[in-house]
């Protein structure tokens, strides 16, 4: 009876591992997807970005491609909001940044974590036409 209760208790564990190590890589997508809806922003729908070549390419970060508009016109930026992950899928410390608008590198804007209304204002800041 022994025997067949270590058994059980193995094959628990080994499922419980499995399933956890499984789903870290949706995990992180998720919090950060989680994150930028607390913080206001709608629609929003997050990719891996990975970078390397072949079957050498490792998630680097998750990213989402944001339609911006500062005023009434219909022209809108895309902002590129990133946020930093491990190689497993979780999210690499607790913040988001501005990496691009409409494709530039747009390095130290916003600081961690900036919300819409500062993403507008930085870009309106900054002589783009949203």
């Amino acid at each position: 009876m022994t025997i067949g209760i270590r058994s059980t208790v193995v094959a628990v564990v080994a499922l419980v591992a499995i399933s956890v190590a499984g789903c870290g890589s949706r995990n992180g997508q998720a919090k950060f997807q989680e994150k930028l809806t607390g913080a206001g922003f709608d629609h929003v729908s997050v990719t891996r970005d990975e970078e390397g070549s072949g079957s050498k390419k490792a998630l680097v970060a998750y990213d989402v491609d944001w339609p911006a508009n500062t005023d009434g016109d219909d022209a809108t930026c895309t902002v590129e909001l990133e946020h930093p992950a491990n190689k497993n899928g979780s999210l690499k410390g607790g913040d988001w940044h501005i990496d691009e608008v409409n494709g530039q590198d747009v390095n130290g804007w916003g600081g961690d974590s900036p919300n819409p209304a500062t993403v507008r204002q930085l870009l309106q800041e900054h002589g783009f036409d949203c």
